[in-house]
């Protein structure tokens, strides 16, 4: 509810929801990561190699990506590679979930999870593509992106910038203003953390921090464009909101369909390849279960 001045007609920002039911689109999404996750390792698991089992059930490798699977920038973030990836995940999504929920509200919340995660996912396929040697004599690099951690960075980068604009906003109370003002110090050292322990080492070589920095930055800019726009008091999409929202949506789909279509031989020859190699370990399987 928002906070009456009692010397004036003045309506102060409200103060962050943390009641149960503003909690709940946050529960949803740890359920939705859970139940896929189980799903994953009970019905999409078919195959000796995981890496292979991922991409049967969504997983995003440029080579597919880029050349048409588009979609798997969508199914990517839904999939974990296991128990303590989906965990710490789980962790990340309750602290900043709930808190960029109870800041934007629960469409901006959404939209910002679903955008930011997509975009990590798009820029990770790509800066992959740049990175690994594209010459015939090499070998096929399969490096599947899996994992919600860049719609959560992004969720992350939201907060903090509703955060920074809620503490300049000269209606805010002091009290309101210390508030924020801790919040804003614990969900930076959090994201700090989180970085920091997202850094490659020899026992995890696959971070793909490409991915989380790119999410926490599409996340910051759409809760910049938002609070500025509609405000930090308003978590209720309004029109700009929605203009904002559709502006964002309209240019991911041109971006991906613009780069997802490549025809780059050395690309298509990967991915046949790499389908390939998929097909040969499903006629391996025992008649059983090619059925299941």
């Amino acid at each position: 509810m928002n906070n009456i001045n009692p010397w004036g007609d003045v309506v102060l920002p409200s103060r962050p929801e943390y009641r149960l039911s503003a909690m709940l689109l946050t529960f949803f999404l740890a359920l939705l990561n859970t139940g896929v996750y189980i799903w994953q390792v009970n019905y999409a698991s078919p195959l000796a190699d995981q890496v292979y089992n991922m991409l049967l059930a969504g997983g995003s490798v440029y080579q597919l990506s880029l050349t048409g699977d588009w979609w798997r920038y969508i199914t990517s973030i839904l999939l974990h590679s296991d128990p303590f990836h989906l965990g710490v995940n789980l962790i990340a999504l309750l602290v900043f979930g709930i808190n960029c929920k109870a800041l934007t509200g629960k469409m901006r919340m959404l939209f910002i999870y679903l955008f930011t995660g997509i975009s990590a996912s798009f820029a990770s396929a790509l800066w992959q593509a740049t990175q690994n040697d594209m010459s015939p004599l090499s070998g096929i690099p399969v490096t599947v992106g899996v994992g919600a951690s860049g719609a959560i960075m992004g969720l992350a980068g939201a907060t903090v910038m509703y955060l920074i604009r809620a503490r300049k906003d000269p209606s805010v109370s002091v009290a309101d203003s210390l508030r924020y003002k801790n919040l804003l110090i614990t969900m930076i050292v959090l994201i700090v953390l989180s970085v920091l322990s997202a850094v490659p080492d020899d026992e995890e070589p696959v971070t793909d921090n490409v991915a989380h920095f790119s999410g926490l930055i599409c996340g910051a800019v759409l809760g910049w464009l938002y609070s500025a726009a509609s405000g930090v008091r308003n978590r209720r999409m309004d029109r700009r909101s929605w203009l904002i929202s559709a502006a964002a949506t309209g240019l991911l789909i041109l971006l991906l369909f613009t780069c997802s279509s490549s025809r780059e031989q050395q690309l298509l020859f990967e991915r046949e390849t790499i389908l390939e190699d998929i097909a040969a370990q499903a006629d391996a399987l025992p008649s059983g279960q090619k059925n299941n």
